[in-house]
């Protein structure tokens, strides 16, 4: 604890000496307020009276921001005293879950964007873009997967020793990421991704053809599409399952949410308007 506080409370104290001399009050205010920051408002209504209102309310902004990084440094402190205590074995253990969780955020981040540059525009650079987008998901989809193999493999390898530490929350997570429903979404949003990319390449390979009506590029141009949209939809109706399985598991095990990646709203996955 005190990781700021007593920086800031030393600061205060040199102004506050040399504003004790400016304003000829006995320089003991100084040792007085580092070591009872509480009796610096008493100290600027002494020196400043009816111009003290600023100065207070600069003082208990400051105090509220000490108190918040305080408390923030020493939460991040205690977790990482708290990860000291275990073996090197789940401490890494427990570090594959925050790095799932990075993964996935960055993803809901570029699914979120997607949306926002997935119109069909009238060239091919808002296909790129698009197509850009959707090539740096599947691959982030891909670390994904890795992760979790990886994390799942050694909570396996390690489920006796993580018991043993009293670290059995593991096993619940690693059980949410095996369940039925969630290793059915990964697969149904690659699927969404390959048969996006797909699409993408069609149209941006054959963008004047399919603009000219050719019946040949737009038969085929119907065919990529309809594999799209029948695959959005199947991972749409997966996403929901999901999302209420999600809920439900920290309903249960509400102490596990800081080790999940938060949900992303199924509304995200909009269809790409048909050209």
């Amino acid at each position: 604890m005190f990781f700021i506080y007593f920086p800031c409370a030393l600061i205060v104290a040199i102004v506050v000496y040399f504003d004790s001399i400016k304003y000829k009050m006995p320089v003991w205010w100084a040792p007085l307020v580092f070591f009872a920051p509480a009796a610096t408002p008493i100290y600027l209504i002494k020196t400043r009276r009816k111009k003290s209102v600023i100065p207070i309310a600069v003082c208990l902004l400051i105090s509220v921001v000490v108190l918040a990084g305080e408390g923030f440094l020493f939460s991040k402190a205690k977790d990482k005293a708290e990860l000291a205590s275990h073996s090197p074995a789940a401490r890494e253990i427990i570090k594959f879950t925050d790095r799932i969780k990075d993964v996935v955020n960055t993803l809901n981040y570029y699914t979120i964007k997607l949306e926002e540059v997935s119109g069909v525009g009238a060239s091919t650079a808002n296909i790129n873009e698009t197509l850009d987008f959707v090539t740096d998901m599947k691959a982030l989809l891909r670390e994904h997967e890795n992760l979790i193999n990886g994390f799942t493999m050694t909570v396996n390898d390690y489920r006796n020793l993580l018991i043993a530490e009293k670290l059995g929350w593991l096993l619940n997570i690693e059980g949410y990421y095996t369940e039925t429903v969630v290793v059915k979404y990964l697969k149904s949003f690659d699927a969404y991704l390959e048969s996006f990319e797909s699409l993408l390449k069609y149209t941006g390979e054959y963008f004047d053809e399919i603009q000219m009506k050719s019946l040949k590029h737009r038969k085929n141009y119907d065919g990529y599409y309809m594999n799209y949209a029948r695959a959005l939809d199947r991972h749409s109706r997966i996403d929901v399952g999901r999302m209420k399985y999600q809920y439900n598991f920290l309903k249960h095990y509400p102490d596990l949410e800081p080790y999940l990646p938060k949900v992303l709203d199924s509304r995200f996955f909009k269809i790409w308007v048909k050209k």
